[in-house]
């Protein structure tokens, strides 16, 4: 038994290293780029509200992707209905509450890749970020907003046909 014991204790002792050689650098999130983003909403007096988002999202370093979007919501007191759209399909916002902050979630497909003329991939992005509204703005003082920067995350990377070959 002595004998088998002492064969176990080396390769534990091997193990042990090998553990606590992953660099830290690996673990940090990469880089995305982020949104600079202003939300303005209103609620006149006619019953109507309304709700813009302009996003302006910027690559990260040694790519070239800059997308600006618009986004209207419009509810129409009279029909009772909400309709929504922006200028880039891709993009979608949710603006939530909780313990009386305002959030606001952003995802977006761009296209990463080289700036200089290098092949680009479609990537799927998200953010989320807390976002501070001043009301009181605009003529009738019934307009709020507020602004963030929202750091993007990588949520998915799309498999073209070129890679299957």
């Amino acid at each position: 038994m002595h004998h088998h014991f002492s064969l176990l204790l080396p390769v534990g002792i091997l193990l042990l290293p090998l553990a606590s050689t992953t660099p830290i650098s690996t673990l940090q999130p990469a880089s995305y780029g982020h949104w600079d983003l202003t939300y303005t909403f209103g609620n006149p007096a006619s019953g109507y509200r309304w709700e813009n988002v302009n996003a302006n999202y910027s690559s990260p370093p040694g790519t070239s992707a800059v997308v600006a979007v618009q986004c209207k919501q419009l509810y129409d007191p009279t029909v009772q209905t909400t309709t929504r759209s922006c200028d880039d399909a891709s993009f979608g916002y949710e603006v939530t509450e909780d313990g009386g902050e305002r959030w606001i979630a952003v995802r977006q497909t761009v296209q990463l890749g080289g700036a200089s003329g290098g092949f680009t991939t479609p990537v799927t992005i998200t953010g989320k970020s807390a976002i501070v509204v001043v009301c009181g703005k605009g003529a009738s003082g019934r307009m709020c907003e507020g602004t963030a920067r929202i750091e993007a995350g990588l949520v998915e990377r799309r498999s073209d046909d070129a890679e299957q070959a």
